[in-house]
């Protein structure tokens, strides 16, 4: 009981760092003038026809890949589309920003995908994943599996947290690749499970807003789908494994 309390104490101490408003974000000026106006409008018309389009296009993505006999080229067509568009907001500004963005992974290709960014726990015999959320912001990340065990078991959560940054490169066609260092891993029982050199994990990404993350799990076949998530508390609790303080970050 005493190592449980220990490890949940580091977790709430770590996720309240990561709440730490010491950086206040810098105050833009606004623009003068109605050149800059009309120019400001203009780019709030574009970005809302871009928002329409990319909403479309993951749609679209999600659509086929929960096909039961998935059609590769118009996946990768789709995705091609998709990695076009400008968007909204880079994924190095949410990485660093100041404000947290909360995430559901909607898609991974396959169980290996998962595991490659996640603990793999969900593959152990009569574990089902329910739900993976990512969480990104001020040079950290907070990932949290909830996996439901078959039987008269309860379900458990599973954190992992770390830093993360993104670096230009990637090979092939991709400009950034989301790095993770995960230096803490604790399962559902308050066990630690990362040793004493931390977890690196490269995520090549292929398209990212604050709405929507597209990437690689390594491999370029194996698609992760991240869509922003507005209230994680809520499923954490109705799972039965919400708590006021651990899950507020």
């Amino acid at each position: 009981m005493s190592l449980q309390m220990a490890r949940k104490g580091r977790l709430q101490r770590e996720m309240r760092e990561m709440n730490d408003p010491s950086k206040p974000a810098v105050a833009r000026a606004p623009a003068a003038g109605s050149n800059r106006r009309e120019k400001s409008e203009a780019r709030k018309s574009m970005s809302t026809a871009e928002r329409k389009a990319e909403s479309s296009l993951v749609d679209k993505i999600l659509g086929l890949l929960g096909e039961k006999k998935r059609d590769l080229g118009m996946i990768k067509s789709a995705v091609d589309e998709l990695r076009m568009l400008n968007s909204a907001q880079s994924l190095r500004t949410i990485v660093g920003g100041q404000n947290l963005a909360d995430y559901q992974l909607s898609f991974a290709w396959d169980d290996s995908a998962v595991s490659y960014v996640g603990t793999g726990l969900h593959k152990v015999p009569l574990a089902r994943l329910d739900y993976f959320f990512l969480t990104l912001g001020k040079g950290r990340l907070l990932m949290r599996e909830v996996i439901r065990i078959i039987g008269p078991f309860p379900t458990v959560l599973n954190t992992l947290m770390g830093k993360a940054s993104m670096e230009k490169g990637g090979g092939g066609s991709r400009d950034e690749t989301l790095k993770f260092v995960i230096d803490s891993v604790v399962d559902g029982t308050g066990k630690e499970l990362v040793g004493e050199e931390p977890r690196l994990v490269d995520v090549p990404i292929i398209y990212a807003s604050d709405q929507v993350i597209v990437g690689f799990a390594g491999d370029e076949e194996k698609l992760l789908i991240f869509t922003r998530e507005e209230d994680i508390d809520s499923i954490l609790y109705e799972k039965n494994v919400g708590d006021e303080k651990k899950n507020k970050i």
